[in-house]
């Protein structure tokens, strides 16, 4: 995280959560508007989606930028840490191995940021204006948008599910073999222990 901090991570928070604020302002505008329209109601929508959209906009592309500068500087990093190990290191893993995994690793993570980070980000931003206007608009919503929250999150993150998913007879695909498990353990440890010497 300490590659992404810096006041243009911080503008751009704030823009979005600026954004989100008007994004929630919109909709209630949009309600006074259905329920008398007047010109300086439509104004005061207009200026609350178009600000919002701008300000969505501009915090999104400040916050790529910023990950691709944190992506580049990893991939130097790690780099410059793979051609300064000593080659009793380097010869048991082939160099272009190495070197494809440096920038395959580094573009999936900033992807991740990027698309994955930044909509939960703006996803956190938005419930809460949201939630604050749906109790004060009708106030059973405080404790029933809480309620399908936790009914809607609780069985994606339970273990007991993933489990049972997995050892479902209706699953697509049928348990690996015990060898090919074993393979694919000794594979992910040989690259557990390759980043660890790259990172040393």
């Amino acid at each position: 995280m300490r590659r992404v901090r810096g006041a243009v991570t911080a503008w751009a928070l704030v823009a979005a959560a600026v954004a989100a604020l008007g994004e929630t302002g919109g909709t209630v505008v949009a309600g006074r508007v259905a329920g008398g329209p007047t010109s300086g109601l439509v104004r005061l929508l207009a200026l609350c989606l178009i600000g919002a959209a701008v300000l969505d906009t501009a915090s999104s592309t400040a916050w790529s930028a910023v990950v691709d500068r944190a992506e580049g500087r990893l991939r130097a990093d790690l780099l410059s840490a793979a051609m300064h190990q000593p080659l009793a290191v380097l010869s048991e893993t082939a160099v272009g191995e190495v070197l494809d995994r440096i920038d395959d690793d580094t573009h999936e993570l900033g992807v991740l940021l990027r698309r994955m980070g930044w909509d939960l980000a703006r996803t956190l931003l938005r419930s809460g204006p949201m939630w604050v206007v749906a109790g004060l608009t009708w106030w059973p919503a405080w404790p029933l948008v809480a309620v399908v929250i936790v009914v809607a999150v609780r069985p994606l993150t339970s273990p007991a599910s993933s489990t049972a998913s997995t050892s479902s007879p209706k699953s697509r695909h049928p348990p690996l073999p015990v060898s090919a498990r074993r393979a694919g353990e000794r594979v992910r440890g040989a690259r557990r222990r390759d980043w660890c010497r790259l990172c040393r």
